[in-house]
């Protein structure tokens, strides 16, 4: 009997060791276990993302030398045609600027703006002097081959198409004292070339040159009476900036 006492309360003490080491192993596991943190709750989004990256902005003026003119007084319902002598516009300045979108790091587009300030033109009809102001705007739709980078250094061509608004303003002849004003948007197309030097991350200094046509235009005077310009163009030498909006 003893011996079944000694069995029943050894058996009695692994049962309660066992039991004990169980619900201690439970708690220690239970107090390793973490659930997950929860993720970081994200604010709105920022429109540039939402957009897309390559986005730029650009601001440019210009100096632009006039390629001489060739202009004619017409009077269609007569069918008189009197070329100017002497035509001359004079150099100028120009202003604008533009949104942009840099598709691969060698191609880019952009959409510009740019306004001719006040130039004067000069010519003659014979003897006698004729003088106007022209000013004008320019609107292209421009693409551009990035060739490279060198030192912060980037040169490109590019090419663009657009409209062209031509404004003439005292038209004076010396000869009947006419003294109006008119305009006409026509056809342009533009070549050109630069360099952009990166000042800091997203921002450029751009020095470029513009070869800008602009097609035929015919500006009315009076009744029946026109001014014909063909080879309206321009060399312009022009600086600017380009922001990346990041």
């Amino acid at each position: 009997m003893a011996g079944d006492d000694a069995m029943t309360t050894f058996a009695r003490a692994a049962i309660g060791g066992l039991a004990l080491a169980a619900t201690l192993g439970f708690q220690a596991s239970a107090a390793d276990y973490r659930l997950p943190a929860p993720p970081p709750l994200e604010g709105p989004r920022p429109l540039v993302s939402e957009l897309g990256a390559g986005w730029y902005l650009r601001g440019d003026i210009g100096y632009a030398v006039a390629v001489d003119p060739s202009v004619t007084l017409t009077q269609p319902l007569l069918g008189l045609r009197t070329p100017y002598t002497n035509e001359k516009i004079d150099p100028g300045f120009t202003i604008g600027g533009g949104f942009g979108y840099k598709f691969l790091n060698w191609l880019r587009a952009d959409v510009t703006a740019d306004y001719r300030l006040d130039t004067d033109f000069s010519g003659a009809l014979g003897p006698f002097p004729q003088r106007a102001t022209l000013s004008g705007w320019t609107t292209l739709g421009n693409v551009y081959l990035d060739l490279g980078s060198w030192y912060g250094i980037s040169p490109y061509i590019g090419a663009g198409a657009g409209v062209a608004q031509v404004q003439l303003r005292d038209y004076f002849d010396n000869l009947t004292g006419v003294g109006t004003g008119t305009d006409k948007w026509s056809f342009a197309w533009a070549l050109m070339g630069g360099v952009a030097v990166q000042v800091s991350p997203g921002f450029s200094l751009d020095l470029g040159y513009r070869y800008l046509s602009i097609a035929n235009t015919d500006l009315n005077l009076i009744a029946g009476v026109m001014v014909n310009a063909k080879d309206l163009a321009s060399h312009e030498f022009r600086i600017g900036v380009r922001y990346m909006i990041e």
